[in-house]
């Protein structure tokens, strides 16, 4: 299983607007990726400026699964912008997992850092996350980003230490069947087309 997570910033709300609309904003970017082979123990950090390493795509391309805690925000990160931004390898839907259904599963908080408090796990999030995602995510009133090469070198840090907890998080708890992985992807399936409304009925 490889496991990645992306940080990212843009101008759309993502509380308001949530996950959907956000991947797919056109100022929505990734301000950097990390990602952890559980196989052979291999992390990258990736950022933007840099060419995609090709044992990293190595293993999108061929790793059996690969995941993510809330997975459908990095699937859409993915998407809408590793791929189409950056030229990442596509991943079939079939191959994503996410850790945070898993934890569910286990009767565990869906919340990365909640689950690996619930498990008494030393690998935590980095208290410091917050503060950057406000310094580097979110714009400027102006509407305009901070650029701060200390703040993004820190935020990779954050971003590996999410990538290393949730590995942790997985090892210590049972992995989803196959039905209850084939119920995590149906959920995702019915979020991508949407749900049909019938408005007429609904306004009456």
């Amino acid at each position: 299983m490889l496991i990645l997570d992306f940080e990212t910033r843009s101008r759309c709300n993502l509380l308001v607007k949530g996950s959907y609309a956000y991947a797919n904003d056109p100022t929505t970017d990734i301000l950097c990726m990390a990602a952890w082979d559980q196989e052979t123990e291999r992390k990258w950090l990736w950022y933007p400026d840099e060419d995609l390493p090709e044992s990293l795509r190595y293993r999108l391309k061929e790793a059996e699964f690969v995941a993510a805690h809330n997975a459908e925000f990095d699937k859409g990160i993915y998407e809408q912008v590793a791929v189409k931004r950056y030229g990442f390898p596509e991943i079939e839907l079939s191959r994503w997992y996410c850790t945070s259904a898993q934890c569910r599963v286990n009767g565990l908080p869906a919340s990365l850092d909640h689950a690996a408090w619930a498990l008494g796990l030393q690998q935590r999030k980095m208290a410091k996350g917050k503060h950057l995602i406000k310094l580097l995510s979110i714009p400027k009133p102006d509407g305009t980003f901070r650029e701060d090469e200390n703040a993004l070198i820190e935020m990779g840090e954050y971003c590996m230490q999410d990538v290393i907890t949730t590995a942790a998080v997985a090892a210590a708890t049972r992995v989803m069947t196959a039905q209850e992985h084939q119920d995590w992807l149906k959920t995702v399936e019915m979020n991508n087309r949407g749900v049909m409304v019938d408005t007429y009925m609904a306004e009456l």
